[in-house]
């Protein structure tokens, strides 16, 4: 058979999707082209096969398998699905589908099992170090490109001891005070409670998934918060750092937004989500104690994602 080169197959793949999407090309447009077209696959299959008929359900098919046979924390749909609403990683929703697809009747579960922790990796690495779009893009083509050859697809999913470092210090210094770093900081505590969870044996969040919210534990008024043990500068410094949030279902946030931390922790101590609870058990939300649940919170995400 006659062998062709890169360059043909790319412009034969780009054509199949203009065919698929039925527009044209624009200019700079390859991977936004690429992607719709892999979704009308997609849901093609899906309408034409025995596959589930939505992505949750095929990734849920994986994670049950992998459940199954593995005692060790297994991926969240739930936080690459938070990814792709993040700006600078939605460009991980054309790996995932193309992956789910792979995976889904797939019976290696311990080489899916190895990928998707990857991946998530990967959205963690996009979501917290914002690289450019370029760069992006080049690494979700180079992890799809590579799905036949393990080789070259542990390399395309593997970050680089660097990257890895950008991830650790933005989580140990940034401030989520914007609507987007706070999306950010929801998707990452929401997997971290999920792994808590999941460590007592129940395998998600539960439904009020939906109606979570963050809650400024030090609130966005926090002057009569002082005392000797929170200064202004402490208060200035924890309030828009990731230790300072916490889960809580919406009803709850509402009625206790703004309030003191006396006023909070009882509510904190109910809460079903574990790093919240860790929180309402701190007894005072000083300095000393915002600190050491900021380096907890650090530690967790390292373990969890393997940094």
């Amino acid at each position: 058979m006659e062998e062709f080169g890169r360059d043909i197959v790319q412009s034969a793949c780009l054509l199949q999707a203009e065919q698929h999407a039925q527009e044209p090309l624009k200019k700079n447009g390859e991977f936004d082209l690429m992607e719709k077209s892999l979704k009308i696959h997609m849901m093609f299959s899906m309408s034409t096969s025995h596959l589930p008929r939505n992505c949750s359900s095929v990734f849920m098919t994986v994670v049950s398998r992998l459940r199954a046979t593995a005692k060790e924390d297994v991926p969240s749909f739930s936080f690459l699905r938070a990814a792709t609403t993040i700006a600078t990683a939605k460009e991980i929703e054309l790996t995932v589908l193309h992956f789910l697809l792979k995976f889904e009747t797939k019976t290696d579960d311990i080489e899916a099992l190895n990928f998707w922790r990857s991946l998530e990796r990967i959205a963690l690495w996009m979501m917290l170090v914002k690289p450019k779009v370029q760069l992006r893009r080049t690494r979700c083509f180079q992890i799809i490109n590579s799905s036949d050859n393990p080789t070259n697809l542990k390399a395309a999913l593997d970050l680089s001891k660097e990257e890895k470092q950008e991830i650790c210090d933005t989580l140990r210094t940034a401030s989520f005070d914007t609507p987007s770093w706070k999306s950010i900081a929801k998707a990452i505590l929401e997997r971290m409670n999920e792994h808590e969870l999941m460590i007592i044996s129940q395998t998600r969040l539960k439904s009020e998934l939906n109606f979570l919210q963050l809650e400024h534990v030090l609130p966005e008024k926090w002057e009569k918060e002082l005392n000797k043990d929170l200064t202004k500068i402490d208060a200035e410094k924890c309030l828009p750092m990731k230790g300072n949030f916490a889960l809580l279902n919406q009803k709850i946030n509402v009625k206790i937004s703004n309030g003191s931390f006396s006023a909070k922790q009882p509510h904190l101590l109910e809460s079903p989500y574990p790093l919240t609870r860790r929180i309402g058990n701190a007894g005072k939300w000083t300095r000393s104690t915002f600190e050491a649940h900021h380096r907890y919170l650090v530690e967790l995400a390292i373990k969890i994602w393997d940094l």
